[in-house]
């Protein structure tokens, strides 16, 4: 809990904002990139335009800041209290990062960075309310549907229950609000994990906060995302089947115990997994 409080403290108090440019090679992916600078993808994200975070053209330069968080511009009658209470950022650290004076304005279409937010909550879709609660009361039987998507049927990737759903919820580390892209699914260690769907590895490894990770991605502009592995069953660009097994559930990299991190996209948006359902 000591250590828990000293990060919410160091993150609350932020540091100067720096930027890297970055020039993708062959081989790079998004999350290897991420994985390389110890940021969420999401931080690369909302650091570029992306257009398809399953294709990056090498020779393009990406800008990567030196924290976690995102650019944005403010808009008429934005103050920073605002936007770090819209998209889940410390007033202190904006203030610090972007190294302006609490006295000063904010400028309409100046971009500022904001240290630990997350861009996706302002466009990530959000569950209906039947969905909503139903994700409360989980059991083997409804953990066992399957999701649809654009690009077909995809199935859930290992029993257990759900354990903290998709969007805004409290940090389990320092207990600020954070916006969790996926959903956990609580599973004992060693539990076998399957592919939601046929498609090709894009990144098997270690992956900052995800720990050991494997990334699939999909028809249709679909990724799945499976974290917090134990141990992984695939690599690198492997063709994969739907429901083959591709990993084992664990509590590697930041974790407060055994569970599987499951994430769907499309293109660079997290959708809500439970949206899908039937």
């Amino acid at each position: 809990m000591k250590l828990n409080k000293a990060e919410a403290d160091l993150k609350k108090r932020g540091k100067p904002l720096s930027i890297t440019a970055y020039v993708v090679k062959d081989g790079d992916t998004l999350w290897s990139i991420a994985n390389q600078f110890d940021l969420n993808l999401d931080t690369i994200i909302g650091s570029n335009k992306l257009n398809n975070i399953n294709m990056l053209k090498p020779g393009t330069t990406l800008r990567i800041p030196n924290q976690d968080g995102i650019f944005i511009k403010a808009a008429k009658n934005d103050t920073v209290e605002k936007l770090a209470d819209k998209y889940g950022s410390f007033v202190e650290s904006v203030y610090v990062a972007n190294q302006i004076d609490k006295n000063t304005p904010l400028v309409a279409g100046k971009e500022l960075f904001l240290p630990g937010a997350a861009k996706v909550a302002a466009v990530a879709e959000s569950p209906s309310p039947g969905v909503k609660r139903m994700a409360g009361r989980t059991t083997r039987r409804t953990i066992a549907t399957v999701v649809v998507t654009s690009s077909g049927r995809l199935r859930w990737p290992v029993m257990g229950q759900i354990s903290s759903p998709f969007g805004w919820r409290r940090s389990p580390f320092g207990r600020r609000r954070v916006f969790h892209s996926g959903l956990d699914i609580r599973a004992p260690r060693g539990r076998g994990i399957v592919s939601a769907g046929e498609g090709r590895v894009v990144y098997a490894g270690w992956m900052s906060g995800y720990g050991k990770t494997v990334v699939i991605s999909h028809a249709g502009g679909i990724t799945t995302l499976y974290g917090h592995c134990s141990s992984l069953m695939v690599g690198s660009g492997s063709y994969i089947r739907r429901g083959q097994l591709i990993a084992r559930v664990g509590s590697t990299g930041r974790s407060t115990g055994n569970h599987l991190h499951f994430e769907v996209r499309r293109n660079s948006t997290p959708m809500n997994p439970l949206r899908f359902l039937r």
